[in-house]
């Protein structure tokens, strides 16, 4: 039954029938077949905008995993489009920036132009934020502004504590999961290799916070042994 899911390319059904299995269930299904819970469509248009744009593969992956189920006639209540949840402002700015031919709003629902706009914002925030992965994320569901407002009130050294302190629920469990969705995804491409859990992803958030004036360096309570969260299978 999961396979025809998957060849209908209903991963939104999929994950939900996978969801209501027992959690031994899915743990010896992912250790079988893992591309039932982290699937890989449009794998030639994200490795042509990952190159481009210079964001990983995995990346993109997890984003559209998270955002649509990779649906992309997905519109949310924000009106966030396709595959990447674009918003149409946001759109227009990339095609403009990179010559992304779009068309209106609808255009949006078209992988070829989704894939490359949503890849070319999440670089747009990458930079930004000098390669700060929780902050790029963040951004990428929340808000620029609402991200460095929760940074300058709430940030105290511990980029795990960080995490648990976003007030915004979704965007809390959000990072998590695209963290989750990266190790998974970069131990599906490089099964050869022991991929743990990318430590570099939480490097440098102070200095980062500091550099632009968000943090008091005074009261930075940084330790050695932070507090931890641990990915799961589910959602």
């Amino acid at each position: 039954t999961l396979k025809f899911y998957k060849l209908a390319e209903d991963y939104r059904g999929l994950f939900v029938r996978i969801s209501g299995f027992d959690p031994e269930v899915r743990n010896k299904l992912v250790s079988v077949d893992p591309e039932f819970f982290y699937p890989r469509p449009y794998l030639d248009l994200i490795a042509q905008n990952a190159e481009k744009f210079g964001v990983s593969s995995e990346l993109i992956l997890s984003i559209m995993r998270q955002e649509s189920a990779f649906n992309p006639l997905a519109r949310s209540h924000a009106d966030a489009y396709g595959l990447m949840q674009v918003l149409p402002r946001e759109a227009k700015r990339m095609s403009l920036l990179h010559k992304i031919p779009l068309g209106d709003e609808e255009d949006l629902f078209k992988p070829e132009v989704n894939i490359p706009v949503g890849s070319a914002y999440m670089k747009e925030l990458w930079d930004n934020y000098n390669g700060q992965f929780i902050v790029s994320v963040a951004s990428y569901n929340a808000s620029a502004q609402a991200v460095k407002g929760w940074i300058k009130t709430r940030f105290r050294g511990d980029a795990y504590q960080f995490i648990e302190d976003i007030p915004y629920e979704e965007t809390k469990e959000y990072v998590k999961l695209i963290f989750r969705n990266m190790v998974m995804y970069k131990r599906m491409n490089f099964s050869m290799q022991k991929i743990a859990f990318p430590s570099w992803c939480f490097t440098s958030l102070e200095s980062y916070a500091l550099e632009n004036d968000l943090l008091n360096q005074q009261t930075s309570t940084y330790s050695n042994q932070p507090s931890k969260f641990t990915p799961t299978l589910e959602q």
